[in-house]
């Protein structure tokens, strides 16, 4: 019986994976078990609080489109002419008024943000693209 005993394991500089997810916990806690949850705690009180003090969600929400919309006025490019800029202007401002009175569709939104990501993504926003958020943001704002 003894030809069947495992060879004796060699010392290595480190633990195996199967060594160490088949022993018990050797190493002490970092961090208290708590403090997780305590994080994940403060985080999702600090939304709330954000989305309180914005007035509301849909003020709130009004509130990241209209920084997305300053953020988006900076990256045009100077082909982008200024009834373009305006146009788009126009768009986002009607649509956050809809956003204020939870009056948007969320499908609709999420076709924005998506058509903001991809137009923003190399930080220019050329003609083309000018008009395509021009019209997510149409589309968004129900018209």
């Amino acid at each position: 019986m003894d030809d069947l005993k495992p060879p004796p394991a060699n010392a290595l500089p480190f633990i195996r994976p199967a060594e160490y997810y088949d022993s018990p916990p050797s190493l002490p806690r970092l961090v208290p078990r708590g403090v997780s949850f305590g994080c994940g705690a403060a985080a999702l009180a600090f939304l709330l609080l954000t989305g309180v003090v914005a007035g509301g969600s849909g003020k709130f929400l009004a509130w990241i489109f209209g920084k997305l919309q300053s953020e988006i006025d900076g990256q045009f490019t100077k082909e982008v002419t200024a009834d373009q800029r305006k146009a788009f202007d126009d768009s986002m401002n009607a649509l956050r008024t809809k956003m204020r009175a939870m009056k948007v569709d969320g499908d609709a939104l999420q076709r924005l943000t998506k058509a903001i990501s991809e137009a923003s993504a190399d930080d220019r926003i050329t003609p083309e693209e000018a008009k395509r958020l021009t019209e997510a943001a149409q589309q968004a704002r129900g018209k």
